[in-house]
């Protein structure tokens, strides 16, 4: 709502606050911004869409152990950008994910992106 009255966006928090929190903590702060991206997309908001996408992109570089959890949040609102976005930052990973066991709470379909992402990533160098 604050948008539609100031046309700005809450800043997540950031620098020692953000590094500060756990996982969770993280994960509740981009649920909105992830839930905006969704709701921007359905209602043609393309500004607001675009600001929430860079806003979780920003905390993925800060907490890339979340792009597990964005990944598959991301395909349940179809925000289908984001879920690429996700898999390429999960994709120097694939071999360590796999035998973790991480992968196993992903659908096929989201495996196969992140498996794409690793394979892009090493016949690129």
């Amino acid at each position: 709502m604050n948008w539609f009255y100031t046309d700005e966006l809450p800043k997540p928090p950031s620098g020692c606050l953000w590094d500060n929190m756990d996982d969770e903590e993280k994960l509740h702060q981009l649920q909105q911004y992830l839930e905006l991206c969704w709701l921007a997309e359905f209602w043609f908001l393309e500004d607001v869409q675009d600001i929430s996408y860079k806003v979780i992109v920003s905390c993925l570089d800060s907490a890339r152990q979340l792009s597990i959890k964005i990944i598959k949040i991301a395909s349940e609102l179809s925000l289908w950008k984001l879920a690429e976005v996700a898999a390429n930052y999960l994709a120097p990973f694939y071999r360590q994910l796999c035998h973790t066991g991480d992968l196993e709470a992903l659908n096929e379909e989201l495996v196969d992106m992140i498996r794409d992402a690793s394979v892009r990533l090493s016949q690129e160098g």
